[in-house]
């Protein structure tokens, strides 16, 4: 399946928000104490998306935030 994508903002290295079929997914860093903080915000049109892609989202943060770890 092809989901229709459209970025919305972008300023490299900080931001990229981009359409992914009907959600936005906002990815934003920005210089924390000892490191980098990574905010990511995922919105859906409906709260069945929401319950739908959570669990996915908690595994995939999961193991990028192991994987930094190294």
């Amino acid at each position: 399946m092809v989901r229709a994508s459209e970025v919305l903002s972008c300023d490299p290295p900080v931001l990229l928000e981009y359409t992914w079929d009907t959600e936005v997914l906002r990815w934003e860093l920005s210089d924390a104490e000892g490191g980098t903080r990574l905010v990511f915000t995922n919105i859906v049109d409906d709260e069945s998306t929401a319950a739908a892609v959570d669990p996915g989202w908690d595994v995939g943060l999961k193991r990028l935030a192991d994987a930094l770890d190294l």
